[in-house]
């Protein structure tokens, strides 16, 4: 389930409105996870996550990092 968990946040992350870069990580490397907080940390205007459930402690911090730059998250 975490697997499937972090590459669907990150096609989330990923898809803007003004272009759609496609990038792939794989979780067993840790290359999805690193995908999804190098993601996060480079918002600048808005994070919309969807997700059942994420266990990462490094993917909560990102989060609160983020809204704690302006980023709108929801």
């Amino acid at each position: 389930m975490k697997i499937r968990t972090m590459v669907f946040l990150a096609s989330l992350l990923l898809t803007t409105i003004c272009r759609a870069d496609v990038l792939v990580g794989f979780s067993p490397e840790g290359s999805a996870q690193q995908l999804v907080i190098n993601t996060l940390n480079s918002a600048q205007q808005s994070i919309n996550l969807m997700g059942y459930s994420f266990t990462s402690p490094e993917v909560v911090k990102a989060l609160i990092a983020a809204k704690r730059r302006g980023v709108d998250v929801r």
